[in-house]
């Protein structure tokens, strides 16, 4: 076998191209990962929009096609599963009132609206919805505090 030799410019030059080379791979791979690394780093809140579809669907069990058909406790479970450890569902249609979960989160609500400051405080949020019952146009109030602060932040 013969060996091919080079003359020291072209030595030069091909370990000048791998350093461009290394250099290049370098810089694509750290922003892949830095891109990747501040997408994934951010702490999203979904606990406002998990109260939303709570409520919605809270709504269309108690009132389908806004007509109130059963306001009850069994009928509201029937549809929804509820974790009464780390929620607070309200939901108020004119004198009838039904609750779920653990009340110490709606005082924790109003605590925070009094301006207490909580480290780990709950998502609290107010729903109202226009329905019929029994012919007459009446509000569902809707009231659910989440405390998943520790899964859902």
């Amino acid at each position: 076998m013969k060996t091919v030799k080079m003359n020291k410019k072209a030595q030069a030059g091909y370990g000048i191209s791998w350093i461009y080379k290394l250099v290049l791979i370098v810089a694509i791979t750290s922003g892949i990962v830095f891109t990747v690394l501040s997408h994934y780093s951010k702490n999203m809140d979904v606990r406002e929009m998990e109260s939303a579809v709570l409520s919605q669907k809270l709504a269309r069990c108690v009132a389908p096609n806004g007509i109130v058909d059963e306001f009850s406790d069994s009928a509201v479970r029937k549809c929804i599963p509820i974790d009464d450890k780390n929620i607070y569902i309200n939901a108020s249609l004119k004198e009838d009132i039904l609750q779920f979960g653990d009340d110490y989160f709606s005082k924790l609500c109003e605590t925070m609206e009094q301006g207490v400051k909580i480290t780990k405080y709950p998502s609290c949020n107010r729903f109202n919805y226009m329905v019929l019952d029994r012919g007459k146009a009446e509000k569902l109030v809707v009231f659910i505090a989440i405390n998943k602060a520790d899964t859902n932040l």
